[in-house]
């Protein structure tokens, strides 16, 4: 029960966040269940990735908190695009994930990992100044199977400084490592 709950739940999150096909009319916010039930297993208590007032407690069965293998995985994809690593990059992408960027209640773009991929790696080699993506802050929900992070990042490119953010939706692949299946970006500044 609490599995198809929240693989429910973030379906409706990679949904509702506009990445959908071209053209289609947004589809109504998912409403999320009273409760999840007693007999959901207890949160896996792990270190803390990050410490954020004010949210809201996990449903059960699920941690705030990033654990380990995620927290290192959130890292990594910021440090191998930035290091210019783009096989390294590729590989936190599941080939069916799609991508939207969006701006004033406007989905921008709206692609396929393949497409996105491309694009990176073609921003990447054109530079003529060295960019580098940095983790601001980060609020994660996980279970056993999938995730939700929210990432606030800065980007530096030679002088200039943008912030933004990432809302990934990641699953954990059958080889045990996890993957991103949705991603909606945008800037904050």
């Amino acid at each position: 029960m609490l599995r198809t709950t929240v693989l429910l739940l973030l379906a409706g999150l990679a949904v509702a966040s506009g990445c959908g096909q071209p053209g289609s009319p947004p589809p109504k916010p998912a409403t999320p269940p009273a409760s999840l039930g007693a007999s959901a297993p207890a949160a896996k208590k792990t270190p803390p990735h990050d410490e954020t007032a004010g949210e809201a407690p996990a449903p059960a069965g699920m941690q705030v908190q990033a654990s380990d293998a995620l927290a290192a995985f959130l890292k990594s994809y910021f440090q191998s695009w930035s290091d210019g690593n783009m096989a390294a990059y590729r590989a936190h992408f599941h080939p069916q994930a799609r991508i939207c960027f969006v701006n004033a209640g406007k989905v921008l773009y709206a692609l396929d990992a393949e497409e996105f991929l491309a694009q990176q790696e073609k921003l990447v080699k054109e530079s003529k100044v060295p960019m580098e993506e940095r983790i601001l802050k980060s609020v994660v929900q996980e279970d056993a199977q999938a995730a939700s992070a929210v990432v606030h990042w800065e980007l530096l490119k030679g002088e200039q400084r943008s912030t933004g953010v990432d809302r990934f939706t990641l699953m954990r692949s059958a080889e045990g490592p996890w993957t991103i299946t949705s991603l909606m970006f945008y800037k904050s500044e």
